[in-house]
This record gives structure tokens, C-alpha cells and sequence, in this order.
């Protein structure tokens, strides 16, 4: 997969990021909990490109807009995440897979993740 400056991704251990520099050897992200990483191209096999509309880029540009937003407007955040999903927006999921995008860390409001201490939302 090709990633250009300004990417949203998610990586399964570093979470939400924004590529920052790409070259011939490694891709310079900036995480939204971890900072900066240099990440070997090699590396980039665990990158998950996400849609620039979806909810996850929302959330790294402005974390008080997309808690706002799930708060206020539960079905728009649904149909994001499926974005997030399926970036060629054919907005079919599976149960399991809606499940899982609803239970995540960043979504747990006033209850605790299985994963962390402290809750996004």
C-alpha cells in the first residue's frame, strides 16, 4: 500500500496517526497518544489507512468535536466508523465487525474499556 504525507492510519499498537514524512526507508508518523515515530517501510504492513471523513481522522485533528459528536449524534458516528471500515463507503458491515467499532476504547463513555484505565469519551 502507498501512503502520502498527510495519511490518517491506525496501527494496531500505536493507535491513530498522521504520516508527517515519507521516504525511501521509513514513514515518519505522529501518533495521537505516543508522538512521533519512525516507522521502517517494512513496518508500514501493520498501517491501516483510514478515510479522511471518518471518524478516526476527526478525532485526531479535534478530540472535543468528535466527543461532541458522538455524544449529539449517535447514528452520524455509526455510519464514520463504517467509513472507517469500508473506505469505499459501500456501508455494509458485518454484526461482528459493527460490534467491535462500537465497543472500542475511544467510544467506552462512562464505563471502562477492558484495555484501559481511562476513557476518550
Amino acid at each position: 500500500m502507498d501512503f502520502v504525507q498527510g495519511d490518517d492510519i491506525e496501527h494496531w499498537e500505536n493507535g491513530i496517526g498522521k504520516i508527517l514524512k515519507v521516504n525511501q526507508s521509513s514513514i515518519v508518523v505522529t501518533f495521537l497518544n505516543r508522538g512521533e515515530i519512525e516507522v521502517p517501510i517494512e513496518g508500514t504492513k501493520y498501517f491501516k489507512k483510514l478515510s479522511a471523513e471518518g471518524l478516526w481522522a476527526r478525532f485526531f485533528e479535534n478530540q472535543d468535536d468528535a466527543r461532541k459528536l458522538v455524544k449529539e449524534y449517535p447514528a452520524e458516528t455509526i455510519e464514520l466508523l463504517i467509513r472507517d471500515l469500508d473506505p469505499t463507503h459501500g456501508k455494509k458491515i458485518e454484526r461482528s465487525k459493527l460490534k467491535t467499532l462500537l465497543t472500542t476504547e475511544y467510544l467506552c463513555a462512562d464505563r471502562e474499556h477492558p484495555s484501559r484505565k481511562t476513557n476518550a469519551f
